[in-house]
């Protein structure tokens, strides 16, 4: 990777943690992070890269060559549960431990499409307990599809069109931060 390959990940970490606060900083402060994180040991910038890469959900070279080349955060972000206990009497999984506000099971029947709609104010986080279906979504002309079964975790962000093709009966937990329901009776839900 190169020095400005490396540089590029940096500046986009920060973008992606800091937001609209980044834009008001001035180049002579970001210069000397970005620096400091050049001259570290090249297993720390590995670590470092890998890391970067996890949170954003970045599987593959691929995925990550397609994340370099937009410059921009991905649509679908593939999340991990907290935590996943398993012994002889089954399993337990801990999606999240704060931060959401309602939470939906949705069950579908295969060869049904659900969703078509965006939320302006939620982030929506979704775990597929049972079943397969394809994923799209979409904003600003961007264009992102993904196949997600048993066991997957994503989130979308506010503003991004999304919608379920679904391959085969699915159970699926829906987790919203803010909640789509507010209390003078509107609902956070947008159609195109």
């Amino acid at each position: 990777m190169s020095r400005r390959q490396k540089i590029r990940i940096i500046e986009l970490f920060l973008l992606m943690f800091l937001g609209g606060v980044l834009e008001t900083l001035s180049v002579s402060l970001i210069l000397p992070f970005t620096n400091a994180v050049m001259n570290l040991e090249e297993t720390y910038q590995k670590s470092f890269v890998i890391y970067f890469c996890s949170v954003l959900g970045i599987n593959s070279p691929r995925d990550f060559l397609i994340f370099l080349l937009a410059g921009q955060e991905r649509l679908i972000q593939i999340l991990q549960p907290d935590f996943t206990f398993e012994d002889e009497r089954g399993c337990l999984t801990q999606l999240v431990h704060e931060g959401q506000r309602q939470v939906n099971v949705v069950t579908t029947r295969g060869g049904v499409f659900r969703g078509g709609h965006y939320h302006k104010e939620n982030v929506e986080t979704f775990y597929v307990v049972y079943g397969r279906f394809r994923f799209t979504a979409e904003r600003d002309g961007r264009r992102e599809e993904r196949e997600f079964a048993a066991g997957d975790m994503f989130q979308v962000g506010p503003y991004v069109l999304h919608g379920f093709e679904y391959l085969e009966d699915s159970l699926v937990v829906a987790l919203y931060d803010k909640g789509v329901e507010h209390a003078d009776g509107t609902i956070d839900s947008y159609t195109e």
